[in-house]
């Protein structure tokens, strides 16, 4: 396996051990997003068969994004703000593992199911992201 591809290995851990990076919030003035709404957390794509996808919305407004699907894998990290039911997602970097398919959005939309509080993402992905419970 080429080093080009050797990330795809270690998606799911960039969740987990996320990489020095200078984000947007260290800028003075910056706001995170609003800490009572209960959105930050760690969260499953569900509903889509023999797809793979995460997302983690950090209290900080930073977001962190994968999506693997046959032989491709994405990723995304950006800023995240919510608003009401809405909560979007403005991507900064990004990383495939081919370059003719790149991350499919610059921004995305997902609306927050009032029953559960999963997120539920617009046009072009499909699926729930379902919050990981506490064990």
């Amino acid at each position: 396996m080429s080093k080009r591809f050797a990330w795809t290995a270690a998606a799911a851990m960039a969740l987990i051990t996320p990489p020095q990076i200078a984000w947007a919030q260290d800028a003075p003035g910056a706001v995170p997003p609003d800490a009572e709404a209960g959105v930050a957390g760690h969260y499953y794509l569900t509903g889509m068969m023999e797809t793979g996808s995460e997302l983690l919305l950090q209290p900080d407004g930073v977001f962190k994004w994968y999506l693997v699907v046959g032989a491709l894998d994405l990723l995304a990290e950006g800023r995240w703000t919510a608003k009401g039911e809405v909560v979007t997602l403005i991507v900064e970097q990004q990383q495939t593992n081919n370059p003719e398919t790149p991350v499919p959005f610059e921004q995305l939309v997902l609306t927050r199911d009032a029953e559960d509080g999963a997120l539920v993402p617009g046009e072009p992905l499909r699926g729930r992201y379902v919050k990981a419970r506490a064990d």
